[in-house]
């Protein structure tokens, strides 16, 4: 049994062969897909291929494999690099028998191979499905070309008998076929006359021993031949006999000559599309010009007819006084095409001594579908008449590779991290008084500038395919109270003087300022400010306080809402604080805080849950029967004492950005609820308004036939005597006064459906209103959450504790990916996370001295 194999993989492929040899397979090893198709005529029982050829699809290579000659018998075993789905629907839908991975064992090929032939009925034996030549073509491949018989002399010992014997070789020997195949592959320098008399002598041998060998398989099997070139020469014999078929079938009257070149020239067609076609006899008879008895009475009549100018076949002495025409039909160009079908080049077969045409390589070209990037016909030319580059590999089509786009991008003209919640001095103190400079803007001044998205450019590859190019990302420029876009809606400008400001989700506001002199109480009420807001005194129990900045003495229990910082210079006790920027304090007592910048603290924490997207700080303090979490680490002296309740310290993670995104995602579900509502009443009120213009409609025809009956009968009625046709006039006034009563009651029922569809419009119009605001929110709150996404994706999480005291006994620690319980006591220690193993990416928090 012959199996052919094609395979991208060198050590796989050559186990993959040695087991089935070792099994008893022929095989017939190839290494693209236009050597598989050159294969066929070998008629191998299965095909084993890659489903990453250099030269072509697999996909499209299996559809030519069961149109060659209606080859549906051969097993086709297809192997993928991959598993997914759409290679194993598009192989199957090809034409494979089966899919397996590449990585597959040699022996479950073997085994499928078998288990193949099984179901098609077939023996599993291979040497059960040797042909009948199996022996021959055996004996023939095993005796190399340099090998001379055993009863032939040496070289230098030429053997008369034998020369006289081969120069004997008579046309009666050969097939018409093998005659022609030898005049072609002469004609076109493929092989020399030393070369056929070699092959037909063997031929000779073989048919004496009761096998009958075709020349081309001798050819192919002592390697005088590669099998491209074979497939080639197969095809220009069918060629050139279809012509001579064809001559012969006009001159009988059998074929017109138009029927004869269109027939020759469907075959050149098939030539270009299969790289194979049928012979010209068989396309006239499918198309019914002549009968099958016809079609054998022409070829017996074709193979008496002799070829050659000599009654013997050309030998190694002999000479050629025959034609020496050249034809297309064997192209000397093949084609190297890269795998990414990004470029092609061309070059001529080692083989071929023809120089070639424009049109051979536009021929070949067509035939593997290259249509794009193609190079100029002059640089081809200039490429076939320059000898010194007769066999480089000339780059004939180069595909055109996609541009990716440009991200948007935000310059802001402001300092968007000035403000540091206090500097620690030398001797380990935080300093207040030392903040940074806090800038200043003026009204009109340009706070950002937004340089727009550029989109990508999609790209081709030579066979025509688009290459999309990577989407370009936009960011949203949002303005918020103090600001204005500019009318390009690129620029935010300042419309007031005052502290700029930008947000973690990305908006930019300025803020003015707000002095309170004394305390926020009820003497005050709640303070609701776009802007910052200083307070000289306290923030007393249950008031509210929404602004920019915030400053105070203290902030007693509390709601404290801030776009900017929260300044404490005294204690924060049992305060709500929300913020998105740095909080600072002496102290803090009772507190939950939320902080999406760092959390420094001057002396003590105690009873407080503490979350900060930045770095949490009591260097010179403690944490005390708390929960403190933050992403770039925590700082401090003392965490824990031997009677409170233990701490427990979270560190590497962000629980501000998770919550914040989790609340986004609450949000544009309930937006996304709402919009669902809206849309469908929409849509009531659109078939409720469609229904009302149905009805406008119906009246509008009714009026309309009534309006043309008032003006039939008015006339009627003014051809009428009133004297002699007065009872008729009267029942054509009647009659009058109906119409004018129909036609007043549509009017009324027309101006009631109108004024409802106005009504209808009007709230269709209300609710749209309300659809596209409920879609921009939705959308700011896709951008707000992409936005806060990337902030805390720039910030990288340190899951570091450094503490200068103690960490008593209890406290729990939590990294991102392991946690540990303090059993005792540690002093001066850093305690960081570490991957403890590689393979199976095990991490712990490690505990060491300083």
């Amino acid at each position: 049994m012959k199996i052919l194999v094609v395979h991208n993989d060198p050590a796989a492929g050559r186990v993959l062969i040695k087991t089935l040899k070792e099994m008893g397979y022929e095989i017939l090893l190839v290494s693209n897909g236009a050597e598989v198709l050159a294969m066929l005529t070998q008629e191998p029982e299965a095909v084993i291929m890659s489903i990453r050829l250099p030269d072509m699809d697999s996909f499209e290579l299996c559809r030519r494999i069961r149109e060659f000659e209606n080859r549906l018998h051969i097993y086709i075993i297809m192997l993928s690099q991959t598993d997914e789905k759409s290679e194993r629907i598009n192989a199957l839908l090809s034409g494979a028998d089966v899919l397996l991975s590449r990585t597959a064992e040699a022996d479950e090929v073997a085994a499928q191979l078998q288990a193949g032939m099984r179901r098609l009925g077939r023996p599993t034996d291979p040497d059960q499905h040797a042909p009948t030549n199996q022996t021959a073509q055996t004996k023939i491949m095993e005796t190399p070309r340099t090998e001379p018989p055993v009863d032939q002399p040496p070289p230098d010992q030429p053997d008369p008998a034998r020369t006289a014997k081969r120069d004997s070789i008579k046309i009666s020997d050969t097939t018409k076929h093998d005659r022609v195949l030898a005049q072609i592959a002469l004609t076109n320098k493929i092989l020399t006359k030393k070369d056929l008399a070699e092959a037909f002598t063997v031929q000779l041998k073989e048919k004496s021993a009761g096998r009958k060998t075709a020349l081309d398989e001798i050819l192919l099997a002592r390697k005088m031949i590669t099998p491209s070139i074979r497939e080639d020469l197969l095809v220009a014999v069918k060629r050139r006999l279809g012509k001579r078929f064809g001559a012969i079938a006009v001159q009988k009257g059998l074929a017109t000559q138009e029927q004869v070149a269109m027939g020759l020239a469907e075959q050149a067609e098939e030539y270009k599309r299969l790289h194979s076609c049928r012979r010209l006899g068989d396309i006239l008879t499918a198309k019914g010009v002549i009968t099958e008895e016809q079609r054998d009475q022409i070829w017996l009549e074709q193979e008496a007819v002799e070829v050659l100018p000599s009654e013997s076949i050309p030998s190694s002495t002999a000479q050629t006084n025959g034609p020496t025409e050249e034809i297309d039909d064997i192209n000397p160009f093949a084609l190297s095409i890269s795998a990414d079908a990004m470029t092609a080049h061309i070059y001529r077969r080692p083989e071929a001594s023809a120089k070639g045409t424009l049109e051979q390589i536009q021929a070949i070209l067509t035939e593997n579908r290259i249509k794009h990037g193609l190079v100029p016909e002059d640089q081809i030319l200039l490429y076939l008449n320059d000898p010194e580059k007769s066999h480089d590999h000339f780059l004939i089509a180069e595909g055109a590779p996609p541009v990716p786009g440009q991200d948007a991008s935000i310059k802001y003209h402001f300092s968007t991290d000035y403000l540091i919640a206090g500097k620690i001095n030398e001797q380990g103190d935080i300093d207040y008084k030392d903040r940074g400079e806090r800038p200043r803007v003026s009204k009109g001044d340009v706070l950002a500038e937004k340089t727009p998205l550029i989109p990508g450019q999609a790209g081709m590859d030579i066979l025509g395919n688009i290459i999309p190019a990577t989407e370009a990302e936009d960011i949203p420029i949002y303005c918020d109270e103090g600001t204005e876009l500019s009318p390009d809606s690129l620029k935010v400008i300042a419309a007031i003087d005052g502290e700029p400001n930008l947000t973690k989700s990305g908006h930019i506001s300025v803020f003015d300022e707000l002095v309170i002199k004394g305390d926020v109480d009820f003497s005050t009420g709640n303070i609701h400010f776009n802007g910052n807001i200083q307070i000289k005194g306290a923030v007393h129990d249950g008031f509210l306080i929404t602004g920019g900045n915030i400053t105070a003495q203290e902030i007693f229990a509390a709601e404290i809402e801030a776009a900017g910082d929260v300044t404490v210079t005294g204690g924060i006790l049992g305060a709500k604080i929300s913020t998105e920027g740095n909080v600072s304090a002496k102290y803090i007592d009772h507190a939950n805080i939320k902080s999406f910048g760092n959390v420094i603290v001057q002396k003590e924490v105690r009873d407080s849950k503490i979350r900060a997207s930045g770095e949490f700080k009591t260097e010179t303090g403690a944490v005390i029967s708390s929960y403190v979490a933050a992403k770039l680490g925590v700082k401090v002296k003392n965490i824990g004492t031997d009677v409170s309740e233990p701490c427990k310290i979270q560190i590497g993670i962000d629980e501000n950005v998770r919550k914040r995104i989790q609340a986004y995602g609450f949000r544009h579900a309930e937006k996304t609820k709402i919009l669902e509502t809206l849309q469908n009443e929409y849509e009531d009120l659109i078939n409720k308004s469609q229904e009302l213009q149905n009805q406008i409609a119906q009246l509008a025809q009714v009026q309309d036939r009534a309006m043309n009956s008032r003006r039939s009968l008015s006339n009627r009625a003014a051809a009428l005597d009133p004297t002699d046709q007065a009872d008729e006039l009267k029942q054509i006034l009647r009659e009058l006064k109906e119409l004018d009563d129909k036609v007043k009651e549509a009017d009324t029922e027309l101006n009631k459906h109108f004024q409802g569809q106005e009504k209808i419009d009007a709230a269709a119009s209300k609710l749209m209103d309300e659809i596209e605001s409920i879609i921009a929110g939705i959308e700011t709150i896709g951008n707000e959450k992409n936005a806060v996404l990337k902030w805390s994706e720039k910030n990288k999480a340190q899951a570091l504790l450094r503490a200068t005291g103690t960490i008593y006994s209890g406290t729990k620690i939590l990294g991102r990916r392991a946690a540990l319980a303090l059993k005792e006591d540690v002093r001066n220690v850093s305690i960081r996370e570490v991957k403890v193993d590689e393979s199976e990416d095990t991490w712990e928090l490690a505990v060491s001295k300083g």
